[in-house]
């Protein structure tokens, strides 16, 4: 179904509070002295696969001792306002506009993972050359310890 978001007179209209990486389908109809026109096509909207509410500066992490390496990162231990956080930060840094496209919707995606057994996405630093991905901290090591 259709939800009303404004009815009104407006020449533009803002929604937030939408998910990233969606597509959200919008109508309009026209509102013109008293009478109302028909509703428009279906006006498609695709949000930012980045979202803006959990990047995070680098400047704002501590980066501590070395946790783990692997093929494409080093994690670290690190704080991050006043957390202690999992830093993933990855080591080839130089990424082109498609990659870092593809860096932005693989963040979508882990920051709608909810599952007990997988550690909680925190938010991510987006500025090259200092990459990151953050994660809850497991205090206990990994799996393998």
């Amino acid at each position: 179904g259709w939800t009303t978001i404004y009815c009104g007179e407006a020449n533009a209209f803002e929604a937030s509070g939408l998910q990233p990486a969606c597509v959200y389908r919008f109508r309009v109809r026209a509102l013109a002295s008293g009478h109302v026109g028909a509703w428009s096509s279906p006006l498609l909207c695709t949000t930012d696969a980045a979202d803006t509410t959990q990047r995070v500066s680098f400047s704002q992490l501590a980066v501590h001792e070395v946790l783990g390496e692997g093929a494409f990162s080093i994690v670290y231990r690190g704080e991050c306002a006043g957390s202690v956080v999992a830093i993933k930060k990855l080591k080839y840094q130089q990424m082109d506009s498609e990659t870092m496209d593809k860096f932005a919707k693989e963040l979508a995606i882990i920051s709608r993972v909810r599952h007990r057994n997988v550690v909680s996405f925190i938010g991510a630093v987006t500025e090259q050359p200092n990459l990151c991905v953050l994660t809850e901290y497991m205090a206990r090591g990994s799996m393998h310890d």
